[in-house]
């Protein structure tokens, strides 16, 4: 493995292709975690974005890829209870979660989570 100063640097079309597989994977499940987010990258139907979440896994050499999708993540997206949202202040699924976390504290089921994201997509 090299070092960390020669970590792969993406260029930026393939970042570009992973925002978009991020907003994606967000607007379909609504929330997810980062554990989730990586399993839905790895199975990504575009090849660039599918082989820079396995090089993620990488150690050493994987530096460049995580840190390309760290990157993506801290720009589209929040964590809230180890749990990732779109940072869009329109996003309905975002607007209803917070919105649960407020009336019923942040401990809530994932069910219930679930329950208000179905919902919320459905709108």
């Amino acid at each position: 493995g090299g070092l960390k100063g020669d970590a792969v640097v993406l260029p930026s079309n393939s970042r570009i292709q992973l925002r978009s597989a991020l907003t994606t994977a967000f607007k379909q499940a609504g929330l997810l975690s980062y554990h989730n987010l990586m399993e839905r990258l790895r199975e990504h139907p575009s090849e660039t974005v599918s082989k820079i979440a396995k090089n993620a896994e990488l150690e050493g050499d994987g530096a460049g890829c995580k840190e390309a999708i760290d990157d993506c993540l801290a720009a589209t997206c929040e964590t809230l209870h180890d749990l990732l949202l779109l940072k869009k202040d329109d996003d309905p699924i975002r607007k209803a979660v917070i919105e649960l976390f407020r009336k019923h504290g942040t401990t809530q089921p994932k069910s219930a989570i679930q329950e208000v994201i179905k919902t919320a997509v459905a709108h």
